[in-house]
């Protein structure tokens, strides 16, 4: 699922931030790298809902198009 790419370059900034600055606790701050994230799954949140006949009907146009 790409919400899971956006996930990784935050996780792996506060995981090395917290060898550099030895702090293990997150800050509010450190939520804002979470955002696109966020937004890519607001964005796939239709498709995710719906049913298998228009999802599969989706990917049946992208295909065509690509």
């Amino acid at each position: 699922m790409p919400v899971i790419i956006f996930l990784g370059p935050p996780a792996f900034y506060i995981y090395i931030r917290s060898f550099v600055y030895d702090k293990t606790q997150l800050r509010r701050i450190d939520l804002l790298h979470l955002i696109p994230a966020l937004l890519v799954l607001i964005n796939l949140f239709p498709l995710i809902t719906s049913s298998s006949e228009i999802k599969s009907e989706v990917f049946r146009q992208i295909h065509e198009n690509s």
